[in-house]
């Protein structure tokens, strides 16, 4: 058990960039527009693929990193991961090379899949108890709060010049520092036993988190591109309406534990079907106010749904198994992630010329079935008891 509030502030510090790959959103479009100087043949599926390819290796670096836990423990990963993250993040910033720079966001996904894990079983092998529970909501309040600000400074970063949005990862630096220095070597041996454990939750949650990454993933990929192509909205408004996204998150996570108290088991199906209805709002005509009404509800529901599912599996799965069943939930979320582009993208293209609002109805369909279909569950649990 370790109180100090610098420990505190240094591990939960790990989880502010591991969502940056989606930070850029807001500049994709532009971007596309600057590398197609040098690739006239470029696509839009393929810039998105900045923000949704890292996923691929982040899924593989994932569930491999407990390989490299036991050659370097889990400090030393978490290092080299941030290490990745620096380089990798920062080096497109000099490329104007297309595929260079996606080699290096696939890179950069490696260094950010060695920490995700190890950004939420770290904490457990320093707390327990009520203060695990409060510090799991905090992380993910952090992990959204590392999203606002990095997506808040690379949109007005692109107004400057749009290949300096990738100096947002030098936000890296302070992060390895407070690790480095405030962070205690963890002892191996039985916090670091890791057994594969699945039984029926961690497999219908993992269905789920890769339903919610797509839909997730999917709204935050296509929101600017349906406001900037279709409706015209300057830029800066959109910047400004996916921050508030992303902001909406934070607030969410930090009041996740009264919420939970309240609804219990039902706050995932609420969760879910806030969600659906945040999507929805984007089918409509243009309107800013329900706009930023979607956004907030798009951003809150996807905290307090990722916040349930790691709080739900934590108490049904065996504490050696938590580990893993964790990794294999980031996992099939960033998977949902990867498909992102095949299906909202290149499917949604073949059948329909209404490639900016079309995505909307499978991101809002999606968690709507899933949240009926959850809630019928936990019905049918809450009358067995």
């Amino acid at each position: 058990m370790n109180n100090k509030l610098i420990t505190k502030v240094s591990l939960l510090s790990i989880s502010l960039l591991l969502f940056s790959t989606v930070s850029i959103a807001p500049a994709v479009p532009h971007l596309l527009q600057f590398y197609r100087t040098y690739d006239p043949n470029l696509s839009q599926a393929s810039a998105e693929n900045l923000i949704t390819l890292p996923a691929l290796v982040i899924t593989i670096c994932v569930l491999l990193s407990d390989l490299v836990v036991k050659l370097i423990g889990k400090k030393n990963t978490v290092l080299l991961g941030l290490g990745l993250m620096l380089i990798a993040g920062c080096l497109p910033v000099f490329m104007t090379n297309f595929k260079l720079v996606l080699a290096t966001r696939l890179i950069l996904g490696a260094g950010i899949g060695l920490c995700n894990g190890l950004s939420v079983s770290m904490l457990s092998d320093f707390y327990s108890g009520s203060t695990l529970g409060s510090m799991i909501g905090i992380r993910t309040s952090v992990l959204n709060l590392g999203k606002t600000i990095t997506t808040l400074i690379a949109g007005y970063i692109a107004l400057i010049n749009i290949r300096y949005v990738y100096w947002i990862y030098l936000l890296v630096i302070p992060i390895m520092l407070l690790v480095a220095f405030n962070v205690p070597n963890i002892n191996q041996g039985e916090k670091s036993k890791v057994e594969v454990h699945i039984n029926k939750t961690v497999i219908l949650f993992a269905l789920a988190t890769l339903i919610v990454g797509i839909a997730y993933i999917g709204a935050t990929a296509k929101i600017p591109f349906l406001l900037e192509s279709k409706y015209h909205i300057p830029e800066a408004r959109v910047t400004n309406l996916m921050t508030v996204l992303a902001f909406s998150g934070v607030i969410l996570g930090f009041v996740f534990g009264p919420i939970l108290k309240r609804l219990g088991n039902f706050t995932y199906p609420t969760m879910l079907a806030c969600m659906a209805l945040g999507n929805f709002f984007f089918l409509l005509p243009a309107n800013m106010v329900l706009f930023y009404i979607g956004a907030i509800l798009i951003g809150l529901s996807f905290v307090g749904t990722m916040s349930f599912t790691f709080y739900y599996v934590a108490e049904h799965v065996p504490h050696t198994g938590v580990n893993f069943a964790t990794s294999l939930l980031l996992a099939l979320g960033n998977v949902g992630s990867i498909l992102v582009p095949l299906i909202l993208t290149k499917w949604i293209g073949a059948i329909t010329d209404n490639i900016f609002v079309a995505p909307f109805y499978v991101t809002t369909l999606a968690p709507l079935i899933c949240g009926w279909v959850a809630l019928i569950i936990f019905i049918k649990q809450a009358q067995s008891k």
